[in-house]
């Protein structure tokens, strides 16, 4: 694109809603407060009464029955996210995406229900990357800058003051469950399959805003 006629960068301004993509900091908030990815069930019915906000429905309004969130994350059940993140309470899930790395003031966070699991706020594009870039480093917290380094004409570097890793982000355990989860997510039968065209190991989730975006956050 050129500049001069295009000055829009839709990956460091533009904010949209991620989606299912999102669900990665529900798994990240049941695991800190010792819930099970496997041991615990939530309502996978479509649709989904809630306190706040319109009926929550499933992809094809499909009903799962009861399903446990390694199994919602692979077929990517918005009922059983949303089920949870009522019981769990939605601020511990705002919680995880902070922590992660999603900005506080992003559009949203302000006084979140229980939709916030399958991504109602508005992030920018650079802020996901950032956060799913915490659990593909193992818990280490970066935050994104697209300048690596700046020389001088005397080839001397200029001090950019590039911002220090946070580290320990996340305990490893959380780590790991999510990464499973997310590995579940590509696979023959996951809502991401086609990722496995990549021929590597993988961990991601898709995400659809309505058919206004369309999202795969991975690493």
């Amino acid at each position: 694109l050129n500049y001069l006629k295009y000055q829009w960068n839709g990956a460091t301004e533009a904010q949209v809603r991620p989606g299912s993509t999102f669900k990665i900091f529900g798994l990240a908030a049941a695991l800190i407060n010792n819930w099970s990815l496997e041991g615990n069930y939530f309502d996978g019915n479509s649709p989904l009464e809630v306190k706040q906000g319109r009926p929550v429905r499933n992809q094809g309004d499909t009903d799962w029955g009861e399903q446990n969130l390694m199994f919602a994350a692979k077929k990517s059940i918005n009922t059983v996210f949303v089920d949870m993140a009522s019981k769990l309470g939605p601020r511990k899930i705002r919680k995880a995406a902070i922590d992660a790395g999603i900005p506080e003031t992003t559009p949203g966070f302000e006084d979140p229900n229980a939709g916030i699991v399958i991504g109602i706020s508005a992030p920018r594009v650079v802020d996901m990357a950032g956060a799913y870039a915490t659990f593909a480093n193992g818990g280490t917290r970066i935050k994104p800058h697209l300048v690596k380094e700046v020389r001088r004409a005397d080839g001397s570097l200029v001090d950019l003051k590039l911002p220090e890793p946070v580290r320990n982000v996340f305990d490893p355990a959380v780590i790991n469950n999510v990464d499973a989860a997310l590995q579940g997510v590509i696979s023959p039968d996951g809502t991401g399959f086609r990722a496995m065209a990549l021929g590597r190991e993988a961990a991601g989730k898709t995400g659809n805003n309505e058919g206004v975006s369309i999202w795969f956050s991975g690493y």
